[in-house]
């Protein structure tokens, strides 16, 4: 025997598509890229926007930073302070990155509602 749920009712911590489009439109400021530096946000707005195209666009893109600045400066990353720099730049490199990635997938046609919302 099945039962049925109404659409519009949720079932479980995962918001529903429509959902998850509708509060990914809504994250047009600064704030969500910002909080991405608060450890587990990351993971809570993949979950609640069901992308995760923002955490990927700071991991990868911190990457890439971290490299290009090994290879281009070495002494800037050696010892003590080395490591303090490659954070100070991390915490200033993940909020644009972050709302890079959400701003990607805003754009994301992919996943649009359909016209009837």
């Amino acid at each position: 025997m099945t039962t049925s749920t109404p659409k519009d009712k949720k079932s479980g911590f995962l918001p529903t598509k429509q959902e998850a489009r509708i509060n990914r439109n809504k994250d047009t400021g600064w704030g969500y890229a910002i909080a991405h530096i608060i450890p587990l946000v990351g993971i809570y707005y993949a979950c609640t926007r069901r992308t995760i195209t923002p955490m990927a666009y700071a991991i990868f893109g911190n990457f890439i930073l971290g490299v290009f600045i090994a290879i281009a400066s070495p002494e800037f990353i050696e010892g003590e302070r080395g490591d303090k720099h490659l954070q100070l730049i991390s915490f200033l490199s993940t909020p644009l990155l972050v709302k890079a990635g959400i701003s990607k997938s805003r754009k994301d046609k992919t996943f649009a509602l359909p016209e009837t919302y």
